[in-house]
């Protein structure tokens, strides 16, 4: 059994419903009631979000604000790959967090040549590019796609 099965038997034996009880409206306020229709109206929804035209102008930022800062742009260290595997939550990959974290200096040590190529190529992997979006309603009328807040749910491998 994969993690989204066990979040979705968890989610109906914990007696909670979902907080959208209504179809979700199309431009016009008209309810959409086909799942396939829903599924398009959403993904166009968080496509425009990310799709915003840049502003006409350009905002005025303050000269005196300038700080020289030291940014390490050097490939990740195995400490810093460590220390980020102590962090990990589960995601959509199937593979539990806590599998990650059971031998946390074995997975630091694959991991961290993995993540120096990467970082030194500037080649991303498909599969990291891939994740879960997760709507999490705002305030207001959950009908409009405007009221919910998408969030990224992202590959641990």
């Amino acid at each position: 059994m994969d993690l989204r099965t066990l979040y979705q038997i968890t989610k109906s034996l914990s007696g909670k419903r979902s907080t959208q009880a209504k179809p979700i409206k199309d431009s016009q306020g008209k309810p959409i009631t086909k799942e396939e229709k829903q599924i398009k109206q959403w993904a166009d929804h968080f496509k425009g979000l990310l799709k915003r035209p840049s502003p006409a102008t350009r905002p005025e930022i303050p000269t005196t604000a300038r700080t020289q800062l030291q940014v390490d742009t050097n490939p990740p260290t195995r400490a810093e790959v460590l220390n980020a595997i102590k962090l990990l939550k589960a995601g959509p990959d199937g593979i539990p967090a806590e599998a990650l974290k059971a031998d946390t200096e074995t997975t630091a040590d694959m991991l961290t040549p993995l993540l120096q190529k990467v970082w030194k190529e500037g080649k991303v992997p498909t599969d990291w590019r891939k994740g879960y979006l997760v709507k999490l309603p705002k305030k207001g009328d959950l009908g409009l796609c405007k009221n919910w807040r998408g969030i990224m749910l992202v590959s641990t491998r």
